[in-house]
């Protein structure tokens, strides 16, 4: 009887298999109508986050890279202030292939133009947050995760020491072969404000260039009046004999990419002279071309700060290159008392490297004047340690 019952039971439930319908869960959308996301999440490769980047005008590349989103078409590199939420950022860039590429390649010379499009002066830097955004029609999505990046507009800075007797109702200028920077060479003095120095409160004059690495020019340094300008006033050096000033030889100057600081110092303007004492010194030939020349000594004696201050630490006691290639250097300093004496040295330093360790061989040299004897010229035949 029981085998009977459970026959019967499970002939029902197979009829009753066969006859049931597939109806839709309300409980469960349809397949179909479930929304998937059309651009799918990638992130950023590299540079990492906090890289900080000085560009020249030069053809060397950042190369920013990010990951595939198989759904996204183009790709849009993006960058805002650092707070910023990418809904309006300061710079948008397509990425390599006219978007279509998961990476960006911008030259030096690319950036220097963004960023001085964006307002940054040469020598300023800007801060960044960047992204990139991946693009399907009307799709965007923004990768994951935004890093940061530090961009400036790398410069040379030269900064120069000028006589005090530079009138005030003057200011300082550049003329030279600038025109890789300004469309024309040996501009006049005073017509081009680009060419212009910032008096600095310490009484010195700077100015930032931005100088292509490799880029070599002659230049000379010049006072014009405010609001005017004129070929009238130029550097000048003294004579040999100690006796009035003449025309200074054109410097010259290579970037070299990392030659950022230039120190000089300006002697006298044509039109200004003053009475002085120079130290001519014919150097030997073993002297670096990348460094420079100072005196230490007693030199408070004739307006220093201080006298053994070490060489330089202090840019106005940096002597002056008569030749841009030659070995005859000079400095002036305003004429003394009759009878004053100091003891002094010459060496081989540089602003950003101060040291005493290459000094002219033998002892420290001596020096009085008298009243008439304002041109003192030395010979140095070797350098300590060169």
């Amino acid at each position: 009887m029981k085998k009977s019952i459970y026959f019967y039971l499970l002939s029902f439930l197979v009829i009753a298999m066969s006859c049931t319908k597939d109806f839709p869960n309300p409980a469960l959308p349809d397949v179909k109508s479930i929304p998937t996301d059309p651009i799918k999440s990638f992130g950023l490769v590299s540079p990492a986050s906090g890289l900080a980047v000085t560009v020249f005008t030069s053809s060397q590349t950042v190369v920013i890279d990010w990951e595939d989103s198989p759904d996204a078409t183009t790709y849009e590199w993006v960058a805002d202030v650092p707070t910023g939420t990418f809904a309006t950022p300061k710079l948008v860039i397509p990425a390599d292939n006219s978007g279509k590429m998961s990476k960006l390649t911008l030259t030096y010379t690319q950036i220097d133009a963004l960023l001085a499009t964006a307002g940054i002066v040469v020598g300023g830097s800007v801060d960044y947050k960047w992204s990139v955004r991946a693009k399907s029609g009307t799709n965007v999505r923004l990768a994951s995760t935004p890093r940061n990046i530090t961009f400036k507009r790398g410069g040379v800075t030269f900064t120069i020491n000028v006589p005090a007797n530079t009138p005030a109702s003057y200011d300082v200028y550049f003329a030279g072969e600038f025109g890789f920077l300004t469309g024309s060479n040996w501009q006049q003095p005073g017509t081009n404000q680009s060419l212009k120095f910032t008096k600095n409160s310490n009484g010195t004059y700077s100015i930032v260039l931005g100088i292509p690495p490799g880029q070599t020019f002659e230049y000379k340094y010049f006072i014009a009046p405010v609001g005017g300008s004129s070929w009238g006033n130029g550097e000048r050096e003294p004579n040999s004999n100690g006796v009035g000033t003449k025309g200074l030889s054109n410097r010259k100057f290579t970037f070299t990419g990392t030659n950022t600081d230039i120190y000089q110092v300006v002697s006298f303007w044509e039109g200004y002279d003053y009475p002085y004492v120079s130290f001519n010194l014919v150097a030997p030939a073993n002297t670096p071309a990348d460094r420079d020349v100072f005196v230490a000594g007693q030199f408070n004696k004739l307006g220093a700060p201080n006298e053994w201050q070490q060489p330089g630490t202090n840019p106005s006691l940096q002597m002056t290159k008569s030749t841009p290639t030659g070995l005859n250097y000079f400095i002036v300093f305003p004429q003394p008392a009759s009878g004053t004496s100091l003891e002094y040295k010459y060496f081989v330093s540089s602003v950003g490297s101060p040291t005493w360790n290459n000094g002219s061989n033998g002892g420290n040299k001596s020096y009085t004047f008298s009243g008439s004897n304002n041109a003192q010229s030395d010979n140095v035949s070797s350098w300590d340690g060169i």
